[in-house]
């Protein structure tokens, strides 16, 4: 998916949830990239639109640990300690997997489901839109 192009990154969520009969495993990285700035930052939709208009289930993973091992600017990685912490499989509503019902809303739950897992294992501050609203 096209991280910088917006409407692009729509159309690749698109092509992907029209894929029938997907038989493998997708993955996304749903910041979009990865910055000098510790913290959590706002998750795009793509995937979410994905899971939402397929019905496949989002798997959070939870990375803790990279910023201080991969610095900006470089290529070569410092020692240091990597974990992952898998969440509990999130399901699109009953409603879309039977086609019925509203996928933008459904894609939004589990993009929050998916943010809240990761944001209490990554080690790192909210910075995404929703921490200014709490």
């Amino acid at each position: 998916m096209d991280r910088f192009d917006k409407l692009r990154g729509v159309h690749d969520a698109r092509d992907i949830a029209s894929t029938k009969h997907l038989t493998q495993s997708l993955f996304f990285y749903p910041e979009g990239t990865f910055t000098r700035v510790s913290g959590l930052q706002n998750f795009h939709m793509g995937a979410f639109i994905t899971a939402a208009t397929t019905g496949m289930q989002v798997v959070p993973i939870a990375i803790r640990g990279t910023r201080s091992m991969l610095r900006p600017d470089t290529w070569m990685p410092r020692r240091g300690r990597i974990t992952f912490t898998v969440g509990k499989v999130i399901t699109p509503d009953v409603e879309i997997e039977a086609g019925s019902g509203d996928k933008w809303s459904t894609a939004v739950k589990l993009r929050e489901a998916a943010h809240r897992h990761i944001l209490a294992h990554c080690g790192e501050v909210d910075l995404s839109y929703r921490s200014s609203n709490a």
